[in-house]
């Protein structure tokens, strides 16, 4: 049986061969010789310019750099996706299964990196392998192949807005939004001890939510949570100070996670029971929203 993998790899950026920051993730996905990656950062001092993405497998103490396309590179956000398989990976000797870590390499010679193995990367390691041979050209995997409801909302928004600007027509608040969610939908109290009530949500479902939200369906750290658990919550909460509405993306509580959370967004945590070691536990990173 083909061994198959997936996960989400973090990816730092170096510099002077020094790992300075947290920069993003990569999804990784490993079946039948054929390696599917996709690749997102929160943003760059190399806006405008591009980086070469590579995978690299680990040999006699090199670490051996096979590009697999290049990534533009934004101010905000950059995102990149491919695939590559066995017979593209240098040579007969070299294989999919063998592949322990991605780079990302800009014009300067520092670099954006991240291994699964329990190695480390090292600038003088690196020995890239000739990119013009034709066993190393690449596909491109569109996003929308992967979530085909991403393409759907965004066709949607196109004709939302043709429509508002045709009619004049004013959307309603967020707060009116929702009451009509939970005449609609199944609700839920996932929340021990808390006044909380909120629905299920798939991807498709932000369109439920005023246009200026819809925006949030690119959001890489929501599609991230989504990638791996297939739903969201949305909700309000109960407190004596008010009500308030809010976004949830599931989860598991880890530093870098956190740190990825806040900058896509979502910088506040909750478990589904109390608890008082969050390291490792399953529950939800979330957004206030506001009207």
């Amino acid at each position: 049986m083909p061994q198959f993998k997936r996960f989400v790899a973090y990816l730092y950026y170096y510099e002077n061969d020094t790992k300075e920051y947290l920069a993003g993730f990569a999804r990784v996905e490993m079946r039948g010789g054929i390696c599917r990656l996709e690749i997102h950062l929160k943003g760059t001092e190399y806006a405008g310019q591009e980086g070469k993405v590579s995978l690299f497998i680990r040999r006699e103490g090199k670490i051996l750099a096979f590009p697999v396309g290049n990534m533009r590179l934004m101010s905000q956000s950059s995102d990149y996706s491919g695939r590559i398989s066995d017979g593209e990976l240098g040579d007969e000797t070299c294989h999919i299964q063998d592949v322990c870590g991605i780079l990302i390499q800009p014009a300067d010679g520092n670099f954006y990196g991240s291994q699964w193995d329990n190695g480390e990367i090292h600038k003088e390691e690196i020995e890239m392998q000739a990119a013009e041979e034709p066993s190393l050209q690449t596909e491109e995997v569109p996003m929308h192949h992967i979530f085909p409801e991403q393409m759907s909302m965004e066709k949607e928004i196109q004709e939302r807005s043709t429509q508002e600007k045709d009619t004049g027509e004013k959307e309603a608040s967020i707060w009116e939004h929702w009451e009509n969610l939970k005449q609609k939908m199944t609700l839920l109290h996932p929340f021990e001890g808390e006044n909380i009530t909120c629905v299920h949500m798939e991807l498709q479902d932000l369109r439920e939510l005023p246009q200026k939200y819809w925006c949030l369906g690119n959001n890489s750290f929501l599609l991230h949570g989504f990638f791996n658990y297939r739903y969201l919550f949305f909700g309000e909460q109960v407190t004596p100070e008010g009500r308030e509405l809010f976004l949830a993306v599931p989860g598991v509580y880890q530093k870098p996670e956190k740190v990825m959370a806040a900058i896509f967004g979502f910088p506040q945590f909750r478990t589904e029971k109390p608890c008082r070691q969050l390291e490792g536990t399953f529950g939800y990173w979330y957004r206030r929203m506001d009207g």
